[in-house]
């Protein structure tokens, strides 16, 4: 397999975390052939990026910034400087019966505390590399009927 092109080898359609990958390290002093797992390469990647992370947040703390997805569960929070351009960061409250909110340290604009008001209610933030713009505010709407959408109050 030595006399082999990369470009020329057969490829896989469904790949296993078991299975290698071909990774040239120190490219700019001296380039070293070596191999890693599919399972530790996206190991390696930011578990935001997934959204597949979720932390349930149950007293005043800072949120998380390895966690995609914070359920807010009636807390104060705070949310940090990100460190990656383009991070994307959502906020659920699940339990308003005390104060759910969220004050970013850096934004875009004015909205500096975000205060919930019902459960559901989202916050969806993207980190821009210099602050935290708001992509959207959920509210829990009020919604009769669904499928023929007789009734909507979104206050």
């Amino acid at each position: 397999m030595a006399d082999k092109k990369v470009t020329a080898l057969t490829a896989t359609t469904a790949p296993a975390a078991a299975d290698l990958a071909h990774v040239i390290t120190d490219v700019a002093t001296t380039p070293t052939n070596k191999k890693v797992t599919l399972a530790n390469f996206f190991n390696k990647i930011p578990t935001f990026i997934g959204l597949n992370s979720v932390e349930t947040v149950t007293t005043d703390t800072a949120l998380s910034l390895t966690h995609a997805v914070s359920l807010n569960v009636q807390c104060a929070t705070t949310l940090a400087d990100a460190t990656y351009t383009g991070q994307i960061k959502i906020v659920v409250v699940t339990n308003v019966s005390s104060t759910a909110d969220v004050d970013m340290t850096t934004t875009l604009g004015g909205g500096v505390t975000y205060t919930f008001q019902t459960i559901g209610e989202t916050l969806t933030v993207l980190w821009t590399g210099a602050a935290w713009a708001v992509l959207s505010v959920g509210t829990n709407a009020t919604v009769t009927n669904y499928t023929s959408l007789t009734t909507i109050d979104i206050t």
